[in-house]
């Protein structure tokens, strides 16, 4: 600052220097720009020391890790499974066995005849079947055809007998009326002539009386005459019974086919219907002779009585002429009570009906004997057919189950591995039953049988974890008792009912089978599982430590030439150290590592 005198006096004034200020901006800008330049050039010039590591070609593996233990070797408790005596035992405790190998048998001496006997049973179910369906043969179809013509001829012949019952009947009806009308005359003479002898006798009343003889006589002959005809009607009704009989046996005998059949039991109901038909007409043939003689004898009674009434009325009434006259006209009220009962006789009509039915079953016998035959030409049904069949698969069936118990009778090893016990001896009864019936205590079983070369552990997963599990996985087994070895094995179960842990998580067992080899496994052994849920090979990888995030983007530094370059890269799957490199990044791309804080551009040194 410069002092400068004042015109008006000796002392000096003081003046402010003013700055420019539109010049101190840009010197501003400078300086911090100068500032900004030493402090890159000083960052460049010291190095920043970071890890780093070469991106290269690996295999990803997703997994699922649990604790797990023996739970037991694979194991075969062995028994026969039908009871029999032990014929041979094969092995002994601590022997190794192969698949297949026989263990044990049972005396087969029981089991042969029942394969034989199964074997005879399909043969003949077979046959059946095979008959059944080639058809039915000429023999067969031609007897049916005969059986159908006898039913046709019976049938005739019912329709004839019908026919002749049916005139005989009407024949019978109409003298039975004569009968009755000869009869109400004859009571009429009768009670005139009692009339007369008791009032006396006169000339026209003895003309009366020998017409009385005279109509008594012609009574007389014309119950003779349907006694006659009775015979002759009931000699032609019984004829044709006998046929009717005669031909229903000839039907049944004829028939050859199966006796339990339909057919044959209605044709045996059709012969047994002709026999009691023809029993009814011989009884009613019987009754109805009975009564024509029967009033054959009173006619001529009648007749007597007559006579004797005419020679009486030549002589004067006499008690005893009375008495005669009181019987004659008892023996005329008799005739015509006779002749009504001939008009409403139940036997006449019976024949009708016995006829009849003759002609009906011998329709249905025909009926029968014409189905019989289509089925013989149709050949089998559809449900015979099935039966046949049925009776062969139960033939078969039968031969299945008697093999399956030869097959039984010999104990073979499911897989290899070694007798851990036996229990039996050769002449004991063994079985399953047998066993069980022991009460030893012990296994029930027979032979039992350990594979140690295929073990089982469990493992108890978190139900997190379980959605990613998925029966056949590979899995990583590692057991305490081998410390540097692990075991490949596959997840054979994943439970479908959950548990809880010692904390109260929800678990889910799952089931490793393993392979151990020759190594020794016993039941309880602690280990480790990872399954493997995914799995990627050849692709590139880049550890955790190296990904940084800004949003839902990841990048990593690229080391080149010292100078550090962030690069952003897409990422696939992610184990537990590192991620699959999608996209971003080249094999043998050199990155830094660790939790150093790098910018773009920056100079960086590798760490040894």
């Amino acid at each position: 600052m410069a002092s400068q005198v004042s015109p008006q006096g000796n002392k000096p004034t003081k003046t402010r220097v003013k700055f420019n200020k539109k010049a101190l901006v840009p010197a501003s800008v400078l300086f911090l720009v100068a500032i900004i330049a030493w402090w890159q050039i000083s960052l460049s010039l010291q190095k920043t020391t970071v890890k780093a590591v070469k991106v290269e070609k690996g295999s990803i593996d997703i997994l699922v890790s649990a604790p797990s233990k023996v739970t037991l070797p694979s194991r075969a408790d062995l028994s026969f499974k039908t009871n029999g005596r032990l014929a041979a035992v094969y092995v002994k405790k601590g022997q190794t066995v192969l698949a297949g190998q026989t263990l044990a048998e049972l005396d087969m001496t029981s089991i042969y005849p029942q394969i034989n006997q199964a074997q005879a049973g399909l043969k003949i179910a077979q046959a059946g079947l095979e008959k059944l369906l080639s058809g039915r043969s000429r023999g067969e179809v031609a007897v049916a055809e005969a059986q159908v013509d006898q039913a046709r001829t019976a049938i005739e012949n019912a329709q004839r007998a019908l026919r002749t019952t049916s005139k005989l009947v009407a024949q019978s009806k109409q003298k039975a009326t004569l009968g009755i009308k000869n009869a109400q005359e004859g009571l009429n003479v009768a009670t005139e002539q009692f009339a007369k002898v008791r009032n006396g006798a006169r000339t026209e009343e003895r003309a009366v009386s020998q017409a009385q003889v005279d109509q008594a006589w012609q009574a007389l002959q014309d119950a003779e005459d349907n006694l006659t005809q009775v015979s002759l009607v009931n000699s032609a009704v019984a004829q044709e019974a006998q046929k009717a009989y005669e031909g229903a046996d000839a039907v049944l005998a004829a028939y050859t086919l199966d006796t339990t059949s339909t057919a044959y039991k209605q044709l045996q109901a059709s012969a047994d219907g002709a026999h009691q038909a023809y029993n009814r007409v011989m009884a009613s043939n019987g009754q109805t002779y009975r009564a024509a003689q029967a009033q054959v004898n009173s006619a001529r009674k009648a007749y007597d009585t007559a006579v004797a009434q005419h020679n009486l009325s030549t002589s004067p009434a006499r008690d005893e002429d009375v008495a005669i006259a009181q019987s004659q006209l008892a023996q005329a009220e008799i005739a015509l009570t006779l002749a009504k009962f001939n008009q409403d006789d139940a036997s006449i009509d019976g024949q009708l009906d016995t006829a009849q039915g003759q002609l009906n079953t011998a329709m249905k016998a025909s009926k029968v004997a014409i189905a019989q035959l289509e089925l013989q030409k149709q050949g089998p049904g559809a449900a015979d057919v099935k039966q046949a069949q049925g009776q062969v698969e139960q033939a078969q069936a039968a031969i299945q189950s008697a093999q399956s118990i030869a097959q039984d009778a010999a104990l073979k090893a499911p897989f290899s591995g070694r007798v851990a016990d036996v229990n039996g001896k050769v002449g004991e009864i063994a079985g399953m039953n047998a066993l069980a019936a022991g009460g030893t205590g012990g296994s029930s079983a027979f032979i039992t049988l350990i594979n140690n070369d295929r073990i089982e552990l469990s493992a108890d997963i978190d139900e997190t974890e379980v959605s990613k599990l998925k029966v056949g996985q590979n899995v990583r087994v590692m057991l305490d008792a081998y410390d540097t070895k692990a075991f490949d094995g596959k997840l054979t179960n994943i439970s479908l009912l959950s548990s809880k842990n010692s904390t109260g998580g929800t678990i889910f067992e799952a089931t490793v089978i393993v392979n151990t080899g020759k190594g020794e496994v016993r039941e309880g052994m602690n280990g480790d599982i990872d399954i493997i849920v995914d799995q990627r090979n050849n692709v590139l990888t880049v550890p955790f430590e190296a990904i940084k995030t800004d949003g839902q983007k990841k990048m990593v530094y690229v080391i080149e030439k010292g100078i550090a370059h962030i690069r952003e890269i897409k990422t696939g799957l992610a184990s537990d150290t590192e991620y699959e490199v999608v996209s971003g990044l080249k094999q043998h791309d050199t990155i830094a590592v660790g939790k150093v804080t790098l910018t773009e551009g920056q100079t960086v040194k590798l760490e040894n």
